[in-house]
């Protein structure tokens, strides 16, 4: 009987002793490692206003979910090239469970490309891109349509246009441009 219980206590030893082998080559860890975390939904440009502490420049709201997994910074760039180094601003480091945050000062008539990027135990875990474009505040710049067409008061067939008349092709026009056309 006493055999019997030294054996038992010695495989329990064998047991618990393989098992800590197992788990240090890293055969059980797959087992007991956590998965990466959840990433943060893309932010969206929920509203837009004109900035009232910059004039002409535009304020815009953002909103997203959350991952919960780590701190998060708003990432900003006018450029779309996956947020290179020296091309991107963000602020942070925001809470966990920040969900929204307001930019004031950006640029009108702009296309942005913005992003959360969270800080996890695993690393850094960026969103989703968005993209999308800023509005005008204050005065909006001409429509970059043609011109629309002239109408001449004079067609010019023997000479050429000189302001509201037709002069000699020889001669040397010093009037600023009129309604003469060339015909």
């Amino acid at each position: 009987m006493r055999i019997a219980k030294w054996f038992i206590v010695g495989m329990a030893v064998l047991v618990v002793g393989l098992l800590a082998i197992i788990a240090s080559v890293g055969l059980y860890s797959r087992v007991t490692q956590a998965a990466p975390p959840a990433q943060a939904s893309p932010p969206g440009a929920w509203a837009q206003y004109c900035s009232q502490a910059q004039p002409g420049a535009v304020q815009v709201v953002f909103l997203w979910g959350p991952s919960h997994q780590g701190q998060q910074w708003l990432d900003l760039s006018v450029f779309n090239n996956g947020f290179a180094p020296g091309t991107v601003v963000g602020v942070g480091p925001l809470s966990p469970d920040a969900w929204g945050f307001v930019w004031d000062g950006l640029l009108p008539g702009v296309t942005h490309y913005v992003r959360v990027n969270t800080l996890t135990p695993w690393g850094w875990y960026p969103s989703a891109t968005a993209a999308f474009t800023t509005g005008y505040c204050g005065t909006v710049p001409p429509p970059a349509v043609a011109p629309p067409p002239r109408t001449c008061c004079k067609v010019c067939t023997t000479g050429k246009a000189c302001g509201d008349s037709c002069i000699s092709k020889s001669y040397t026009c010093h009037q600023p441009p009129g309604c003469a056309c060339n015909g």
